[in-house]
């Protein structure tokens, strides 16, 4: 966290947020994360603890629409997008699909992507729609037929290439 605070600083930005797919962590994880965030925000910097959380599409229309990474895959049920839930308290888990044993897929079949937006916004945080456009449309939101609350879309994720324009331009 200090090591990101400082590469921050010397962009002369001053605030950060910093994520990890939520499959990654755990509750205890979570709490040494916030800490270390907590640690270090001073009165020029600030930083939001933040997850990446791992939602289903489960909108109507949007399994018929959406060849997520779980269809794709053909070895899980279910599709799935991701979220930013920024600056929470509470970490949000979510609830795998039934996958094989030695799948390397994460399908989540909770919560569902109004779900997960609530939740951010319930513990004190706010959602941000990620992946709007990828290059493999497996990530990308379909769900904005039937979800509502979230504050901000993410326009650029990794290197800036033609997916992100189309995001900017969405």
């Amino acid at each position: 966290v200090q090591q990101r605070k400082n590469e921050s600083l010397a962009l002369d930005l001053d605030w950060l947020s910093l994520t990890d797919h939520s499959y990654c962590m755990e509750n205890s994880d979570w709490n040494n994360f916030k800490k270390d965030v907590h640690n270090a925000i001073s009165s020029s910097f600030l930083i939001l603890h933040s997850e990446e959380l791992s939602v289903g599409e489960d909108c109507p229309g949007t399994i018929e629409t959406n060849q997520g990474l779980c269809q794709i895959s053909l070895t899980c049920s279910g599709y799935a997008a991701h979220m930013g839930a920024h600056n929470v308290e509470t970490f949000i888990s979510d609830s795998p699909s039934s996958c094989p044993v030695g799948t390397t897929l994460r399908c989540p079949s909770s919560p569902g992507s109004q779900e997960g937006i609530n939740l951010a916004n319930g513990y004190s945080g706010f959602a941000i729609i990620n992946h709007l456009f990828t290059e493999l449309d497996v990530w990308d939101w379909k769900s904005f037929s039937c979800t509502s609350n979230y504050v901000g879309l993410e326009a650029w994720s990794s290197d800036f290439d033609t997916n992100d324009q189309s995001a900017l331009n969405y």
